[in-house]
This record gives C-alpha cells, structure tokens and sequence, in this order.
C-alpha cells in the first residue's frame, strides 16, 4: 500500500496512535482542515475501525480508505457513522495522483 501512494505523488505521509494503541496505518493531509485516514486490510470483511473511529472524532473532515486486494470495483459502506471507501491499492493509487 506504501508503494501505491509514494507511486501517486504523496509526499506527505503520517502514521497515527492514541494513548489507548488505537491506530490508522496512513494519513495524508488534504488542506487545511481535511486529513485522509487510510486502513490496509488483507480481508475487509475483517475490518476492526476501533482506531479510525478515535481518528474521526479528532479529525473530521477528510476521506476514510480501507485498502485491500479487491477482485471487484470499488464500493462505499456505512460503519457506524463512518462512511468508508473499499479500493484496491491501483485504486488507491489513481485516488490520490494530482
């Protein structure tokens, strides 16, 4: 997944942890309020967003990415109220090229 965004011209990539051990594997910032929080899942119906969760509250403008090997298109779902974009990284990459 690091490869696709360093491939789509991000040149700013963070990492995010909470003093509980929540985490989100990538964020990148989009302007001055917006942040992209990016999740890689082998499986995504495994997905756990406890660690996104805590992100949004913080931070709540941006998009929410769970990245995975997908065999189909991409497709948003509800969790909670996050709304979250299944890509596959070649998706993920075209998501953020400028």
């Amino acid at each position: 997944m690091l490869d696709a965004l360093i491939a789509s011209g991000t040149d700013r990539l963070h990492f995010w942890r909470d003093k509980q051990q929540r985490a989100v594997d990538f964020v990148v910032p989009r302007g001055r309020d917006a942040v992209d929080a990016i999740e890689c899942q082998w499986n995504p119906a495994a997905f756990e967003p406890r660690g996104l969760l805590a992100f949004c509250e913080l931070y709540l403008k941006g998009q929410n990415y769970v990245v995975s090997p997908l065999n189909g298109p991409p497709y948003e779902r509800a969790e909670g109220r996050l709304k979250l974009r299944h890509v596959s990284p070649q998706e993920l990459r075209l998501s953020f090229s400028m």
